[in-house]
């Protein structure tokens, strides 16, 4: 719809902006929302992976192709976030034996930190990022 711009709703006490309005130093929410516009492309697929896990919010969709990154058409992102305290582990049975690019955001203090400290393994009250780089999906070929 050719819209250029990033729209989010604060979840917690609906004041935790971008930037620290003191400081001017940049929040996790601000590394998350870079680190989605440089990753996530258009199309979107259901997410199947065994996860130990059943809190976790998991999205899919074909990677933005970058030059700076390295990331050609075919590659795919997943995107998690883990809400509770439980460490996850999260197997990939559609890509066996593939490498896998991690960004992953670990709070020091829980989700409202402002701090930023073929089976993955991820802290609980964490959110992050997986490139399969050679995923070779179809539907992420012609992007």
């Amino acid at each position: 719809m050719g819209l250029k711009a990033v729209l989010r709703q604060d979840f917690y006490a609906g004041s935790y902006a971008l930037i620290d309005t003191d400081t001017f130093d940049p929040l996790p929410d601000y590394w998350l929302t870079v680190l989605y516009k440089r990753l996530v492309g258009g199309s979107v697929f259901s997410v199947e992976a065994s996860v130990n896990n059943s809190t976790i919010r998991a999205y899919a969709h074909c990677t933005k192709p970058s030059i700076s990154y390295g990331y050609m058409p075919g590659s795919v992102t997943m995107y998690f976030l883990l809400p509770t305290d439980n460490t996850t582990s999260i197997t990939f049975p559609q890509f066996p034996d593939q490498p896998v690019d991690v960004f992953w955001l670990t709070p020091v203090d829980g989700l409202t930190s402002k701090t930023e400290g073929n089976t993955v393994t991820f802290p609980g009250k964490s959110f992050g990022f997986l490139v399969f780089p050679e995923a070779d999906v179809a539907a992420c070929s012609s992007q």
